[in-house]
């Protein structure tokens, strides 16, 4: 649905909002598709307070909101269409190697077969 937000961003943004609008087109585009990566990132937080992992989740989230306000303080000097790519590729970058990371670090925490008791 996002990407098709995207893609129908340049039709549907005039009709419903007026022609004044056009200029937001390309932020909202940014913004639409810096949510691509984000149910991949909530399912690997899922993961995570599932294994009794809360820990691991906080520490991301606290270098997320740290690496996403470096991404933005950048972007401003571009004004709001440098916010919105600032956006797009805080998210781009960072989430799918969150979800990569705790897809290979749930077997630290996970218990094997043989060591779980009747």
């Amino acid at each position: 649905l996002v990407l098709l937000q995207s893609i129908f961003a340049p039709i549907y943004v005039p009709i419903i909002f007026g022609q004044k609008w056009l200029p937001a087109i390309p932020i909202l585009i940014l913004i639409c598709l810096s949510a691509i990566p984000r149910p991949f990132a909530n399912a690997a937080s899922k993961v995570l307070w599932a294994l009794n992992k809360p820990d691991w989740d906080l520490r991301w989230n606290m270098f997320f909101t740290s690496f996403f306000a470096i991404t933005l303080l950048i972007g401003v000097n571009w004004n709001i269409i440098g916010v919105a790519a600032a956006v797009l590729i805080a998210h781009v970058i960072a989430l799918p190697l969150y979800s990569l990371w705790v897809t290979r670090n749930i077997s630290k925490v996970m218990l094997k077969p043989s060591e779980v008791q009747p």
